[in-house]
């Protein structure tokens, strides 16, 4: 349980590096007249896919467990979370939305899944499970000091704060994927839960 709640945090840490910054991104980087209108696009286009994606990745979950799925979302959040950085335009940034989505909404699934199966004692399951969503919530409070790094890397210039703070973005997937690791397999794969 400890491990499914500290890979919880560092992937919301992850989305909250980058998600409160996307409006700034797409007006200062893409160069966006209306970034205000840009951003809700490319939100709308990471919700879409992740609503595909969340449900297939669930199914997919139960035929080869949950911790291979949650490798190749958070690989696919941050491999998107980098390519950002050296998109070419507004339509290539939308791509990647897509991409984003597409992990983010796999993992969202499972992830939920995982909790689940990780879940300590069956007397104490509702306060378990209201303990691991604060592992969601708590990290909406980054945007403060990486706002603050993201104004320190731009007043260096050549937009370094999108790099830095997309970066520690990917680093957080990538940590969340790699410490995924140390969460006991407790579903056995190909078991089907009863509709």
């Amino acid at each position: 349980f400890l491990w499914v709640f500290v890979t919880r945090v560092l992937f919301a840490l992850g989305q909250y590096s980058v998600q409160p910054f996307l409006q700034y991104y797409n007006a200062d980087v893409l160069g966006q007249k209306d970034p205000a209108t840009s951003n809700s696009i490319m939100l709308a286009c990471i919700i879409v896919a992740s609503i595909v994606s969340a449900l297939i990745g669930g199914r997919i979950s139960d035929r080869v467990g949950r911790k291979p799925v949650i490798y190749v979302a958070g690989t696919t959040m941050a491999a998107a979370a980098l390519l950002l950085l050296v998109v070419p335009g507004f339509g290539a940034a939308l791509l990647l939305a897509v991409v984003f989505g597409l992990g983010f909404g796999a993992f969202t699934s499972v992830d939920w899944a995982l909790g689940s199966d990780a879940m300590p004692s069956d007397t104490s399951f509702a306060r378990d499970m209201g303990i691991w969503h604060v592992a969601f919530v708590a990290p909406q409070f980054i945007g403060g000091p990486q706002g603050a790094l993201l104004d320190w890397g731009n007043a260096q210039g050549g937009n370094l704060g999108y790099t830095l703070v997309f970066g520690v973005a990917a680093a957080f997937f990538i940590l969340g994927v790699l410490l995924v690791r140390n969460v006991p397999d407790t579903h056995p794969k190909g078991q089907h839960l009863p509709a």
